[in-house]
């Protein structure tokens, strides 16, 4: 076989300038106001569009499939309810059904129940579902992924567990002096980690038997950041916020917490935004748009999905 090398070089370029142009953070921006339409308003034609236009900028994700399917449900267009039902089954990170299964939902999707190809859906998802249990079993890259963020977790209590046992049989020189290293500990684990994340990217991962992943329980981990780390490491956690691997919440809720620590301006905060004063509104507005955390809800997978969503105090009156 014969290959063209200047043309092979330029397929390289237009390929490396694709991926180097991912930017998740306007796909997230017009999710976020589509599940305030379908969740807060039950505005199902308005939330559709948007669903659909923000399929347009990215990759959609399993999870945001499935809120389209919802979207349909309420619309009662069986035919794409099932569609995108089907869709939001296709990676192990997402189980449609174990929110379907939600009192919200099961009311939603009941008027289905008796349909022949409703049916049939559901048995496929069942299916699907197991299919994707014995998946993750021999998966070696779900291992890897799962026993990083372990194991860095792992001796994070380990040490922090220790020390704190120490401190208690110490005077208080020998307790500041424990209280030193521990913070060395921390700053070297968190050092190790971001090396690894710069390697192979954020280490997200399925947490079995529900739809949390493990950037929920990382982000914890990386609250702790002290004011020259994230001086350091924030861009290293933006790029994967912008590569769709990290969610604008957990990015925020780990910026919020470093923060805090140098500063009490709460207009910079991503993740309270609820607690804003009205004077700080117009600024955090903005700070949250360059996330895409939008204006619309908190963000946090928890509450997006299971509708336990707060309004804030500025829907109603900045939003329309």
């Amino acid at each position: 076989i014969k290959i063209n090398m200047k043309n092979l070089i330029i397929f390289f370029l237009l390929i490396s300038g694709a991926l180097s142009a991912q930017n998740y953070i306007p796909y997230y921006n017009v999710i976020n106001e589509a599940d305030f339409r379908l969740i807060s308003q039950k505005d199902y034609a308005k939330a559709e569009k948007l669903y659909l236009d923000a399929f347009k900028i990215e990759k959609p994700f399993e999870r945001d499939y499935f809120q389209l399917a919802r979207c349909y449900a309420g619309k009662g267009d069986s035919v794409n309810m099932i569609k995108y039902l089907n869709l939001s089954s296709t990676s192990v990170s997402f189980n449609p059904l174990l929110f379907m299964r939600l009192k919200r939902d099961s009311i939603l999707f009941a008027r289905y129940s008796e349909q022949d190809n409703f049916k049939k859906c559901i048995i496929e998802l069942k299916q699907i579902a197991e299919k994707h249990k014995d998946m993750l079993k021999n998966d070696s890259i779900y291992k890897i992924k799962k026993d990083t963020i372990h194991y860095f977790l792992s001796l994070y209590e380990k040490d922090h567990k220790e020390i704190q046992i120490n401190i208690k049989n110490l005077t208080t020189n020998q307790k500041d002096s424990l209280e030193k290293i521990a913070e060395k500990l921390d700053i070297e684990m968190r050092k190790s980690f971001f090396k690894y994340v710069e390697t192979n990217g954020y280490p997200d991962y399925v947490v079995p038997g529900s739809n949390f992943s493990g950037s929920d329980f990382i982000s914890l981990f990386l609250s702790k950041l002290t004011e020259k780390e994230l001086e350091k490491y924030a861009p290293v956690l933006f790029k994967e916020l912008k590569k769709g691997n990290l969610l604008p919440y957990n990015y925020g809720f780990i910026i919020d917490r470093a923060q805090s620590k140098k500063s009490k301006e709460k207009c910079l905060m991503f993740s309270s935004a609820k607690n804003m004063t009205k004077d700080c509104w117009e600024v955090q507005i903005e700070e949250r748009k360059k996330i895409g955390l939008s204006i619309y809800l908190d963000g946090t997978p928890q509450n997006i999905m299971m509708g336990f969503n707060k309004k804030f105090p500025w829907i109603g009156t900045l939003v329309n």
